[in-house]
């Protein structure tokens, strides 16, 4: 994962002989701990201290000699009844495994517990004030890690992770107060937050609210999760609820049920909290702030986040950013938002480096701002293995309203295939919700962009919703298509895709299915395919003179390397120009028109076939404008090249074709 680490570099003096002689190599001089501090102040734009106020602090809760029954194993696990018997668990768990009682604490890490009764750890008569005025008692959680208690934070001390079997059996735990203003910039002694750090077992049916995490430094490097901080490959964490208040001044990752997912399982679990902080943020979540592998699914994000500055990287409704490994696949499934939040609905930032992301049956409920179900998906090449990678979208859903600068869309903002061989397959995605953006708007997706000869289809989507741009290009189902210029073998399907939703273009291109087309503009690059078949649009399509192409199912589509085509689609919505101002004609004796609108296709590249295709629908230009506009029922115009620049309206119009 990116991460944000500050790397003490080691020093020393090397003495070389070669050649017969001697030959000194300077190495850098080692930072001290004071320029280290400083360095990580400039880098959060904050002042580190790291003492906690004598009024937030707590001591550890005591422990109980015993359980309230059981042996530990998973026949008869041991019973947990009260707070005095949790804190007994922490405290077996929470010792040095390389002690002399190291047997004593891999054997309790690896046990099984379950709880018999709900659990306060603390009196939560005051609990909103709990930020001014700290409780009785402090939790360390299950698995800490390093000891984040202590002062000297270079004695630190390694402790063990769970690895056992944890069932809350539909209990909750209330009343958990965490404060921290460790910080220690080694990536290798980071302390874990939540009820549990490590988890390398199960986690399940358990339920923590009523419950305050504090972070007085900036929580960099350490994950912070309300139920869980970290889930390793191999774990599970399932029906499992957090209510939990998480406040930090300044953060890289926080999730509101795991800090990080490594390979293991979220499911079931549903985020019901507050994450707040004062400065930056960098991976933010309602599940899990990152994930490398693994599974997320039928989780629920409902709580809410504030944060006084922007998140600089990724925010998710339901996670931050998320990517395949090595070791596995990365699958979220059946995952909701329900929470309005300055990001994407269910997840920032979505990439594949390997075999493949599922992201299948999300929803967004939210109102966001950087797209309905992700903010960026991309695609690349493993570099060291040569693996292409793959992403399959299906049947997610966009219900809220998606409102941002640049490009957005209903179920991504922007896509970007970076590798050769990768793909992407999106099917049976809808948009139903409000999409709105100063620069490309669509209700599937508002950018995709094809860097290297990959592979993608898009089949049986559609938008039900609004989409509109005040700037740029909007399309029902993509707004903007890009091929690099020196891309070839390419292949695009945009197939049995539907619009039925009211599509405003800017002052450039707007229409039913695909706005605008692009790439390899004039040049001898070919192989590239792009088809839109058996696509329907029954919305109105609305072009904002001047400058505009206006089209049932596709605005503009100047695309030279290799061939298009748009076979067996059909248009019944209405198709229309809107004028604003006076436009005024260029007096240079040509025919220039500053619009150009059709029922299927605005305008074309010559080589552009359209085929097989219907149209019932209006085209309605205003009486002032319509001498400046060119219309036809299926195919506005035609446009050719003038060396390696493309010839943009200049022709007479003889028997309805563009002549030049």
């Amino acid at each position: 994962m990116k991460r944000k680490i500050l790397a003490l570099l080691a020093a020393a003096s090397l003495v070389l002989t070669a050649c017969g002689g001697n030959r000194r190599i300077n190495i850098p001089v080692p930072k001290t701990d004071e320029e280290i501090k400083a360095s990580a102040e400039d880098a959060w734009e904050m002042t580190i201290d790291t003492q906690i106020p004598e009024e937030l602090q707590a001591q550890p809760h005591p422990a109980a000699d015993s359980f309230a029954g059981g042996t530990g194993t998973e026949e008869d696990p041991y019973q947990i009844a009260t707070a005095d018997q949790l804190a007994r668990l922490a405290e077996l768990v929470n010792q040095d495994q390389f002690g002399e009682n190291g047997e004593e604490v891999k054997a309790a890490a690896a046990a099984s517990y379950v709880l018999t009764a709900d659990i306060d750890m603390n009196d939560l008569t005051d609990f909103d004030t709990w930020t001014e005025q700290a409780p009785e008692y402090l939790w360390i959680p299950v698995g800490v890690r390093y000891d984040y208690t202590l002062t000297d934070t270079s004695q630190a001390t390694q402790l063990a992770s769970f690895e056992g079997h944890f069932d809350g059996q539909g209990h909750t735990i209330r009343g958990l107060y965490i404060v921290s203003a460790y910080y220690n910039t080694e990536a290798s002694q980071q302390p874990y937050y939540g009820l549990f750090g490590l988890v390398d077992g199960v986690v399940e049916n358990v339920t923590v609210t009523d419950s305050l995490y504090r972070f007085l430094t900036p929580a960099e490097l350490h994950p912070v999760g309300g139920i869980v901080a970290n889930v390793n490959s191999g774990s599970r964490v399932e029906n499992c609820t957090s209510g939990v208040d998480i406040v930090a001044q300044a953060a890289t990752g926080i999730g509101g049920v795991a800090g990080e997912l490594s390979g293991g399982e979220l499911r079931g679990c549903t985020f019901d909290g507050s994450i707040r902080t004062e400065g930056k943020i960098y991976y933010a979540g309602g599940i899990v702030s990152e994930g490398s592998g693994g599974t997320i699914a039928q989780c629920t994000a409902k709580g809410s986040f504030e944060f006084t500055q922007e998140p600089v990287l990724a925010l998710g409704g339901v996670a931050g950013e998320l990517m395949d490994n090595t070791e596995g696949d990365l699958l979220l499934e059946d995952c909701v938002n329900e929470m309005d939040l300055n990001g994407a609905g269910i997840v920032s930032n979505l990439a594949s480096f390997h075999d493949g992301i599922t992201l299948r049956g999300c929803v967004n409920k939210g109102n966001v701002k950087a797209g309905g179900i992700a903010a960026s998906l991309s695609v690349h090449q493993d570099q060291s293995t040569g693996t292409a990678g793959t992403v399959l979208v299906e049947n997610c859903v966009n219900e809220g309203t998606v409102q941002g600068e640049g490009s957005q869309g209903g179920i991504a903002a922007e896509v970007n295939l970076y590798d050769a061989g990768t793909s992407l397959t999106v099917t049976g995605c809808r948009n139903e919700g409000t999409v709105t953006s100063t620069d490309g708007a669509a209700g599937i997706f508002g950018a995709l962009n094809l860097r290297n000869a990959s592979t993608v289809q898009i089949t049986g989507c559609e938008n039900t919703g609004s989409v509109s741009s005040t700037g740029y290009c909007a399309g029902g189902v993509i707004s903007n298509l890009f091929v690099q210029n020196d891309v070839t073998g390419t292949d695009v399907l945009i197939q049995n895709c539907r619009n039925s939703g009211q599509v405003n273009g800017g002052n450039y291109g707007a229409a039913g299915i695909l706005s605008r087309e692009m790439g390899v503009l004039g040049t001898s690059v070919s192989g590239n395919t792009v088809r839109l078949d058996g696509c329907e649009n029954t919305g109105t399509v609305t072009g904002l003179m001047p400058i505009v192409y206006a089209g049932g199912i596709a605005g503009y589509l100047p695309f030279d390397g290799g061939s298009t085509t748009v076979t067996g689609c059909s248009n019944t919505g209405t198709v229309q120009l809107l004028c604003d101002g006076p436009i005024d004609r260029p007096d240079d004796g040509r025919n220039y028109p500053q619009g150009v609108i059709a029922g299927i296709v605005a305008c074309t590249e010559e080589s552009v076939k359209v085929q097989d295709c219907t149209n019932t629908g209006s085209i309605d230009i205003p009486q002032d404008i319509a001498d400046i506009t060119y219309t036809d029922d299926l195919l506005g115009c035609t446009f050719a090249y003038d060396g390696t620049e493309p010839v943009l309206g200049m022709f007479q119009i003889r028997d309805g074709k563009a002549i030049f």
